[in-house]
């Protein structure tokens, strides 16, 4: 029996039919703290259950982040999943037009010190160029 290409949790649908890109797309809504943790739940499974390095595309075009609270959440549990799962993220492309979000993944990367390199694209399709350069891996639909 096969797996499937695509899961879903209350937060966002995360294609894993291009192993090893991952590409998360968020749902148009206001994250709570438990649907925040069930989506790290299901990343975490994804990480569990895959091997070799990955490669995550985080499309939030459609978020609303409201609280600052589940913002701290998430990234308290990404970098929770990054030192459990070490070397397994190797390149994560945040995508949102928004400026602010754009500035503050690099400042991000300084306090964090992640073991993957992020950015903050615009598009998708920018995402993936960046990704398949870094990578060396043609991602491309």
């Amino acid at each position: 029996m096969s797996q499937p290409t695509t899961m879903e949790s209350a937060c966002a649908t995360v294609d894993i039919s291009r192993l090893p890109l991952i590409v998360q797309t968020v749902k148009n809504l206001n994250p709570t703290i438990p649907q925040t943790r069930e989506h790290l739940d299901l990343i975490e499974s994804v990480l569990q259950n895959s091997s070799g390095p990955l490669f995550i595309i985080s499309d939030m075009k459609a978020m609303k982040w409201a609280s600052i609270k589940t913002i701290i959440y998430l990234g308290k549990g990404i970098f929770n999943l990054d030192k459990t799962y070490a070397n397994r993220i190797q390149l994560h492309a945040f995508v949102n037009p928004n400026f602010l979000l754009r500035m503050l993944i690099p400042i991000f990367n300084l306090f964090a010190r992640l073991e993957g390199h992020q950015v903050c694209t615009k598009t998708k399709e920018e995402a993936i160029d960046w990704i398949s350069l870094e990578s060396g891996i043609p991602f491309y639909e």
